[in-house]
């Protein structure tokens, strides 16, 4: 069975709550019952399993419409909904076997679905500017839209003032002596003194680099945080 439901997900997103029925084992044979058998196996229990019936996995027959495989796999492949399908390879009455066929924009989404469901990784997405290709790789996932801009609102103000605030401390104290200068950044803004420091001696600060490495401390960032719309930051 497969349990999905828009507090369960693995991938894409679903909706609605939903158990779905995938296939049945035999304890005592070890035979497993899927697709075509199943159904029949299920139907000829004199309504003894109707209920599972209901949730049966939906499927289609095939076998009579004369298909490409390479074309039907191409179809699938290029398919911009659902995940793809598992395929039944019918031998004869006895003997089948399953293979999975899933379409790209699936097997794009799998490879970068931590980068969402990870809060450091998708704050690490936010800092390095490629949280918009997120948006377009999850386009038709309005939830996981909602995760990738809520990281971007919780983020971005927060880094955007640890540069203005390091830049404007630089440009209103960089005629002070260099003792004059560690002193008051280190009594002002100590947790940027490495930034403030390497502007005086004439550096190029990596923002991004800092920010990432101070996630935790910076941002409250780690992999179970909750991000909010609260934008306002502490000095």
């Amino acid at each position: 069975m497969e349990y999905t439901s828009p507090t369960n997900r693995v991938v894409i997103s679903y909706p609605d709550d939903q158990l779905t029925v995938l296939s049945i084992r035999c304890h005592s044979t070890t035979e497993t019952f899927f697709g075509t058998k199943l159904r029949k196996f299920l139907e000829s229990q004199n309504d003894k399993y109707d209920e599972i019936l209901k949730h049966l996995v939906p499927y289609e027959g095939l076998h009579s419409l004369n298909l490409n495989h390479n074309i039907f796999l191409t179809d699938v492949r290029n398919e911009e909904s659902g995940e793809g399908y598992v395929v039944e390879i019918i031998m004869d009455e006895n003997n089948s076997y399953l293979v999975k066929v899933k379409n790209l924009r699936y097997l794009t989404l799998h490879t970068t679905k931590n980068n969402i469901s990870n809060s450091r990784r998708l704050f690490e997405s936010v800092i390095n500017e490629s949280s918009d290709d997120l948006k377009s790789m999850f386009s038709l996932d309005p939830d996981s839209i909602d995760i990738i801009v809520k990281m971007e609102e919780y983020v971005k103000p927060r880094y955007n003032h640890l540069i203005e605030t390091v830049e404007q401390f630089y440009t209103e104290n960089k005629d002070l002596s260099r003792k004059e200068y560690a002193l008051k950044a280190q009594k002002s803004h100590s947790k940027y003194m490495g930034l403030l420091i390497a502007l005086y001696l004439g550096k190029t600060n990596n923002y991004k680099e800092f920010a990432i490495r101070h996630s935790k401390d910076l941002f409250g960032i780690n992999e179970q945080t909750q991000t909010t719309n609260n934008n306002n930051e502490d000095e």
